[in-house]
């Protein structure tokens, strides 16, 4: 397996990608709405508007057999010692429900990468020199696979950051805690 002409390969579909703003420019939007928008609005709307208003024991009931019944003991006890509901779906959310979010968009931006990938060679008719040419299925595999991979990752990880940084200049007042990285330490 000759590893410059999988980087030589991955380089050309990087910069297929980046050439083409029908590919990159959707995939910063799906990273943008997910990543950084929903949890900035939902952190912003549930800490500073009461959403929920009066809480009957109805709602409240069932919310706290749900923390009681929590694996994580530390997510437990900071869950039970939030003042509203409001405060709790917040912190549960950015600390537990949004990390499949990033997932989802790593996952969708190199399905879009992957698939501009095999169609562009088709487009653009290379794709029956490349397969004649002297490489081998896996190296023309793991070429494709690293030209989305990169990108995909590299987008995620700025959105996180971005998230990381949004998120927490409005939540970090009302928690006293980076939220978001307490999983991941």
């Amino acid at each position: 397996m000759n590893k410059n002409i999988i980087f030589t390969i991955a380089q050309k579909d990087l910069k297929a990608t980046f050439s083409s703003k029908k590919v990159w420019i959707p995939m910063v939007i799906v990273a943008v709405l997910l990543c950084i928008v929903v949890p900035a609005v939902i952190a912003y709307l549930g800490l500073y508007y009461e959403i929920i208003g009066k809480s009957t024991n109805e709602v409240e009931k069932p919310i706290n057999a749900f923390i009681s019944n929590f694996p994580d003991e530390d997510m437990r006890n900071k869950l039970a010692s939030l003042p509203s509901l409001e405060y709790k779906f917040v912190y549960l959310f950015l600390t537990f429900m949004m990390i499949p979010f990033f997932l989802m968009v790593t996952i969708i931006n190199s399905m879009v990468t992957a698939a501009n990938s095999f169609v562009g060679e088709k487009e653009r008719n290379t794709l029956e020199t490349l397969l004649f040419a002297p490489i081998s299925i896996k190296e023309l595999f793991i070429g494709k696979v690293l030209s989305s991979f990169i990108p995909a990752s590299g987008i995620t990880f700025t959105a996180y950051l971005l998230n990381l940084i949004l998120v927490n200049s409005i939540t970090y007042s009302y928690f006293k805690e980076v939220v978001l990285v307490t999983l991941l330490g």
